[in-house]
């Protein structure tokens, strides 16, 4: 079995090896600005908070560090070279922003209508900003980006070590359409936490797991250089016709909305309630490594 083996120099760029001296945001800048605004956040009762396991962090604006990945691209990469990855990935927020009753209804976006006839390239595009996030995220934990992947980022258009799927939760869609009966709507913005299976100590991790969230969409993924396409369909299917298709997570799996939850752990609950990141192989080694984001406008709001 292929390990993910740790990086031997963590200060160099795992995308070209040049010096690391730029962050990449753990969320899109152009999100963060859509939900909170362009800042400086100055009001103590309506700036955003970074929830995390060391304790609250204010946000000030959405150029943070706090909302950063540290060093692991060199500026290059992170500007010109993986532009246009960006472009896709904003034009395809701006299109489920707009059309979320839509995409729930349908459970599908039809690449078309979002790129037109440029659909294909654009979708490989899209597809490389989320690959450029998970390699953040990994490498941020000191681990080794595949060669391939980077082939891939490069222009190859084979993807084995990744697995991505696209995820509606209904709770959370449910969530914030009763926050926006109050004076404070929500909009969530959440990272699951990095699991590894295998022996961290020992170095022979062979899988990554985690998620980000936007709203009630969740990019759920995999990294593991053992991945069969049996097992993983969407990779080997991802780039073929002009579809995303979203696997909806039902309010089933939900808990009840109670007016003792706050906040915090309403929102914990429902991200949490997707069991599509278990390991299948019924022998799993897992620990998460703690590196929780969870952004609230508001504070200790609680459901009536």
């Amino acid at each position: 079995m292929k390990i993910i083996p740790l990086k031997q120099n963590k200060n160099l760029c795992w995308w070209c090896n040049s010096p690391a001296n730029s962050k990449e945001h753990k969320f899109k800048k152009t999100d963060f600005v859509r939900i909170y605004g362009k800042g400086p956040y100055k009001d103590s009762e309506t700036r955003p908070n970074l929830i995390s396991p060391s304790g609250f962090k204010f946000i000030q604006g959405p150029g943070s560090n706090h909302i950063k990945f540290d060093n692991s691209l060199c500026s290059e990469c992170n500007t010109t070279k993986s532009q246009p990855f960006d472009q896709a990935y904003d034009f395809f927020m701006e299109f489920f922003v707009k059309n979320v009753g839509i995409i729930l209804e349908k459970e599908t976006v039809d690449l078309r209508e979002v790129y037109g006839t440029n659909w294909v390239q654009e979708k490989k595009n899209l597809l490389r900003y989320f690959v450029k996030h998970i390699c953040c995220r990994v490498a941020s934990f000191s681990f080794q980006i595949d060669p391939q992947i980077i082939k891939f980022m490069n222009g190859d258009i084979t993807l084995n070590n990744i697995n991505i799927d696209f995820r509606i939760k209904l709770g959370m869609w449910v969530l914030e359409n009763e926050y926006k009966k109050t004076s404070m709507p929500y909009t969530n913005l959440f990272l699951g936490k990095l699991r590894y299976y295998g022996y961290l100590e020992s170095n022979e991790v062979h899988r990554l797991s985690s998620w980000m969230s936007y709203s009630c969409m969740s990019i759920c993924y995999v990294y593991d250089r053992n991945i069969s396409h049996q097992k993983y369909p969407g990779i080997k299917d991802f780039l073929e016709g002009p579809y995303i298709l979203f696997k909806k997570v039902d309010l089933k799996n939900c808990p009840p909305f109670k007016p003792d939850l706050g906040t915090k752990k309403l929102i914990e609950i429902l991200e949490n309630s997707d069991k599509a990141l278990d390991d299948e192989d019924g022998i799993r080694y897992s620990e998460e490594l703690m590196d929780l984001g969870l952004y609230l406008k508001y504070l200790n709001l609680k459901l009536t």
